[in-house]
């Protein structure tokens, strides 16, 4: 999917808004910011983002986002990898060229994950952004070899506190499990993003936040189950284990601890 780089940063458009005198850009910002952030968003991931609404209060430094939904990647069953019914965004500083966030806390997530033999969707999503963070990189070296004014030094950066995601209730397509229903996993934090960096461009943020929201769920996913008759190399790449793995570890521990005790009786 070809997407578009923006032609107007987000944090160069809130700053002509606020220092600018720029009333036209105040009265319009949400309508001329929303699909900067979705091709931003897009371009980062690599599949389509798009954003039902979004609220910002430059006065207040706040932000409201509703009916966020991102696309599934290509050759997955599901429509969509994810979808969030609100987010709010509590801005802490907006200058040229850097966007600070204080806290995100983000509502009502679904997560839709397909399974297959060769892996999963959030798998492939998540090798597509590490992909995709390597090649910007690449291209904004070359860039700072021939260009003094190259993309890496005008581009957006981020720093985000941490996001607080709620409860996420996660629906499974499997052919190794015949009846699966949507499970309730717990919610969890993600924190300092970019912060020790002083800043960090926003393919890196989207490689950290996914790396780390992705495990979670894994690791989430592994316990309820979800993983019966993924091949064991798929199972290492996602950093987990199967079940049978579990209980074949489980119980050589306990065939050891067995094996010392015995041992200590005829000692």
């Amino acid at each position: 999917m070809a997407v578009s780089k923006p032609a107007l940063s987000l944090s160069a458009l809130a700053f002509a808004a606020l220092f600018g005198g720029g009333i036209y850009l105040y009265m319009n910002l949400n309508s001329i910011a929303k699909p900067i952030i979705e091709n931003l968003a897009s371009d980062a991931l690599g599949v389509e983002v798009s954003i039902g609404d979004l609220d910002i209060n430059l006065s207040e430094k706040k932000a409201a986002v509703k009916s966020v939904k991102i696309e599934n990647v290509e050759g997955f069953q599901s429509n969509h990898i994810l979808t969030v019914s609100s987010a709010s965004v509590n801005l802490k500083t907006l200058e040229a060229g850097l966007v600070s966030i204080g806290t995100i806390a983000v509502d009502d997530i679904n997560m839709h994950l397909d399974i297959t033999e060769k892996g999963t969707n959030a798998q492939t999503l998540q090798k597509q952004i590490g992909e995709r963070a390597a090649m910007k990189q690449k291209n904004a070296g070359t860039d700072d070899k021939t260009n003094a004014t190259s993309d890496s030094k005008s581009s957006t950066k981020v720093m985000i506190d941490q996001i607080k995601l709620g409860k996420i209730t996660l629906n499974t397509n499997s052919p190794f499990i015949k009846t699966l229903k949507p499970i309730s996993i717990e919610g969890t934090q993600i924190n300092k993003i970019g912060v020790s960096e002083n800043g960090v461009t926003i393919e890196k943020a989207t490689k950290q936040i996914t790396s780390q929201l992705l495990s979670y769920v894994n690791k989430q996913a592994s316990k309820e189950g979800l993983y019966k008759g993924v091949a064991e190399s798929v199972l290492k790449e996602i950093g987990t284990k199967s079940l049978n793995s579990e209980t074949k570890g489980k119980l050589e521990e306990f065939k050891n601890e067995a094996s010392e005790k015995l041992k200590g009786l005829f000692n």
